[in-house]
């Protein structure tokens, strides 16, 4: 009931079964025993509080009762849940993402509601679960909830308003748009704000690319006070909406047809097209590997740091994130090439390998690892040798060698080059475009450059004088998702949330952050650190060709054949969802996403 005759009340409600309640999709009937239930009425306004990790709660959901009263005596419903109900209309009902929001004891607190106990769902047990709010504090909850953004997966489309992109005004808030897309980069960007990825229209800033419709949806947040990031289906995208809006506040629109789209990032060569192409073709790349030569072609891989030890990072280094199985590598130390390679399988996040031992003793310990099948030229060239042929088909930037000596760039490790470059080198190396076809259809993901790898970390493992027998055995078994992890994963958990499969006998518990990027013992066993996979969506995962969005979006890698998906029982051509996930797994998906996922800025 509302303090006033004509106005509608509202209530904080604490939902203390939100996640496990909405895990399937929205809902709409609340339950509790709280006396301030009976006061509720139709129309009256419901901010649903909840917790999602240990001691941490957020608001969840904005909701306007349609329907009040009590549970019949002896039903179900009244044993189990409460003796007082609400149901919520789907029209009016808000649902929030659980990031991105403050420190929820402090807001609360800040209401006049007493919430004395330390931790902040205690105060909230029992009859003390429903609380009714004056409409000053209301009005705070409504301000502060315009920051949020919008859970796509629970919001009913018919509660989301349309907007107008044309009443965005500011150019300032698209280039705070651009630093929060540089910031996240492009994967990450897009799911957090459920957009895909574009199918025409591009805004170039800078260089770069970046998602239209995307942006000027997130600047719509910058664009004044109290506005929240659009959700895609709130306002059209295209030619006669979103291009002529980016052209008005200064920014240039590139229009590609799908299959000829441009990537952010994608370095040219002399003649402005893309090094790399997003086909079946492999792109080709020069590594300047004279340090460590010898112990990446006898191991069979690519390493290089993520950034130097005073986090310091360039374009070379980022190239190695968009590497792909297929791809060919010169390799060039003490003035020539006398190998070539082809990748099996895209990067990993890897420790510096110890048989480096001292060298590069300025990179960070955290790298990225490619495996590679070397294999030697049949006549190593000195480049220098060929510079005249070369000369014209070397990259304008990051050249991996100086146009005016032939000398190696040693400031350039890893860079990409074009066809036509290749294609000088080749002849020269005796080797032929039908031998690398060959080698390309051969590359099958060897992976024992990282098994090694992780070998040399178990062995680490096992003589960690910090850790007990037990707590040895229990991490080493964790590596192959065995043991303590694979029980506590199991908790978290049951089934497989892509298949559905709940058979543990068919199951794998599958890191989210891998075992060997992990950055402490506590969090290899981690169980919010797992899903249970089936074995094929277990090796889709762990090469980084799919992925998920907090809110549980499926997420495929345009590196993958969605039709290949299919057969193999993934469907991937229309949106799929797999229900949120909890807190401490969304902090791990985002280092997935950002490290291991194969987004379209990787190509």
């Amino acid at each position: 009931m509302s303090d006033t005759p004509g106005q509608s009340g509202a209530f904080l409600y604490f939902w203390a079964r939100y996640l496990a309640d909405t895990r399937d999709g929205p809902a709409f009937r609340l339950n509790q025993n709280s006396p301030a239930m009976a006061g509720l009425r139709p129309g009256d306004t419901i901010w649903a509080f909840a917790p999602v990790s240990k001691g941490r709660y957020v608001i969840v959901a904005r909701l306007a009762a349609s329907a009040t009263g009590e549970n019949p005596p002896g039903s179900t419903e009244r044993e189990a849940d409460g003796r007082w109900f609400a149901e919520a209309a789907p029209a009016q009902a808000l649902y929030f993402r659980l990031e991105g929001q403050p420190d929820l004891p402090d807001l609360i607190r800040g209401l006049g509601i007493r919430a004395e106990a330390q931790v902040l769902g205690q105060a909230f047990q029992g009859g003390a679960a429903v609380r009714r709010l004056t409409s000053e504090a209301s009005a705070a909850l409504d301000e502060a909830s315009r920051s949020f953004i919008l859970d796509r997966r629970l919001t009913p489309v018919e509660a989301v308003p349309k907007v107008r992109i044309s009443r965005l005004e500011s150019r300032e808030a698209v280039l705070r748009a651009i630093e929060e897309h540089d910031r996240l980069g492009q994967a990450e960007f897009l799911a957090r704000y459920g957009y895909g990825e574009p199918d025409r229209y591009w805004i170039e800033h800078g260089g770069t690319l970046y998602p239209s419709k995307a942006l000027l949806g997130v600047a719509w947040r910058y664009d004044g006070p109290g506005r929240r990031p659009l959700l895609p289906i709130q306002f059209s995208g295209g030619k006669d909406t979103v291009q002529p809006k980016a052209e008005q506040l200064g920014f240039r629109v590139v229009v590609r047809e799908i299959g000829d789209q441009p990537l952010a990032n994608a370095p040219t060569g002399r003649d402005g097209h893309q090094a790399e192409q997003q086909s079946n073709r492999p792109s080709f790349w020069w590594v300047n590997n004279k340090q460590t030569h010898r112990h990446e072609i006898r191991g069979g891989y690519l390493w290089l740091p993520k950034a130097n030890k005073n986090g310091a990072r360039n374009q070379t280094y980022d190239n190695m994130r968009r590497v792909r199985a297929g791809d060919v590598v010169f390799a060039y130390s003490d003035q020539r090439i006398s190998h070539v390679g082809v990748v099996t399988r895209p990067a990993a996040p890897a420790v510096k390998p110890p048989e480096f031992g001292g060298t590069g003793e300025h990179w960070s310990r955290e790298g990225w690892l490619v495996p590679v099948s070397w294999r030697a030229a049949p006549s190593p060239i000195h480049p220098r040798d060929l510079i005249e042929d070369l000369r014209p088909h070397l990259p304008d930037r990051h050249s991996p060698l100086r146009p005016e000596t032939g000398g190696g760039n040693q400031n350039v490790y890893l860079a990409a080059i074009s066809p036509a470059l290749a294609g000088v080198l080749l002849p020269q190396l005796g080797l032929s475009r039908e031998e690398l076809r060959a080698s390309t259809s051969e590359s099958n993901g060897d992976s024992r450059a990282l098994d090694r790898g992780d070998d040399a970390l178990e062995a680490l493992v096992k003589v960690d004088p910090g850790l007990s027998a037990t707590e040895r055995e229990a991490v080493v078994a964790a590596r192959r998702g065995q043991g303590r992890f694979r029980a506590a994963v199991l908790v978290v958990e049951p089934c497989c949330r892509l298949t559905g499969v709940a058979d543990q006998r068919l199951l794998r518990a599958s890191h989210i952050r891998p075992w060997r990027a992990c950055e402490t013992h506590a969090q290899r066993l981690d169980g919010e650190n797992g899903l249970m996979l089936t074995p094929t969506a277990d090796h889709l995962f762990d090469q980084g060709y799919i992925s998920f969005a907090d809110d549980g979006t499926l997420l495929v890698s345009p590196q993958i054949d969605p039709a290949d998906l299919e057969r193999l029982g993934i469907p991937a051509k229309v949106p799929r969802n797999v229900g949120t996930f909890i807190e401490g797994q969304q902090a791990y998906l985002a280092y997935h996403r950002s490290n291991i996922f194969l987004s379209e800025g990787q190509r």
